[in-house]
């Protein structure tokens, strides 16, 4: 990231402070969804945040991020999905 700061450059305090998160569980995972309803078309990425207690694994995160996929749109003829884990941030006691 410091690689592309130009040179004397000092960010502001704002930009320097570290972002708190406000997460309801321990653990929260973003999964980056990309659906192709039809071979050719262009494909549609969104985004699925996971909550959860306990940490996941990668297996588990995938299966979670289809049944919530399939449960909200299900799946079309001919139609693919591929979810790919972007973030995993993990709470910690202050």
């Amino acid at each position: 990231l410091a690689r592309f700061v130009r040179k004397g450059y000092v960010p502001s305090d704002k930009a320097a402070e570290l972002h708190v998160w406000e997460m309801s569980a321990e653990y929260m995972y973003t999964i980056r969804s990309t659906r192709i309803a039809r071979p050719g078309e262009p494909s549609v990425v969104t985004y699925v945040n996971l909550m959860s207690d306990v940490p996941l694994t990668v297996e588990a995160i995938e299966t979670e991020a289809w049944e919530r996929s399939f449960g909200q749109s299900p799946p079309l003829p001919g139609e693919e999905r591929e979810f790919m884990l972007e973030t995993a941030i993990r709470r910690v006691p202050e």
